[in-house]
């Protein structure tokens, strides 16, 4: 798994993170989701959960909602972006720029004719 990627039903537990470049994607011990960056170690986002809960973990839902659980899997914050039910489809991207986007795919297309060697995708997506 790259270290800035979370696919969807992947968790993010307890003092684990996602990086990329000078960023941190972090779900601390604490409870509280935070983007910081650092070069600087400025919190460039939170999601102001601290001591919601113990053993708190984030997980990309399989609707594209980015949801804080505690211990006891109480929903603790959710980034209500909820959309169409797609199973594993979702994914949450740390780009080196500090962004965090959630990727929805539109339309994958394998054309069924080819053999496995030759087969192309194409995805457009919708952040």
């Amino acid at each position: 798994m790259a270290n800035n990627v979370l696919y969807t039903y992947k968790d993010l537990l307890t003092v684990e993170s996602l990086t990329n470049e000078n960023y941190k994607f972090e779900m601390q011990s604490n409870c509280n989701l935070v983007l910081s960056d650092n070069d600087t170690n400025r919190i460039l986002w939170s999601s102001n959960t601290t001591d919601k809960g113990h053993n708190c973990f984030v997980r990309l839902q399989a609707n594209g909602d980015l949801v804080i659980f505690n211990g006891k899997n109480e929903v603790v914050y959710s980034s209500n972006t909820a959309g169409k039910e797609d199973n594993d489809k979702y994914i949450l991207f740390l780009y080196p720029d500090g962004h965090i986007i959630i990727y929805e795919p539109k339309w994958t297309q394998p054309n069924n004719t080819d053999n496995y060697t030759k087969r192309k995708i194409a995805m457009v997506t919708k952040n």
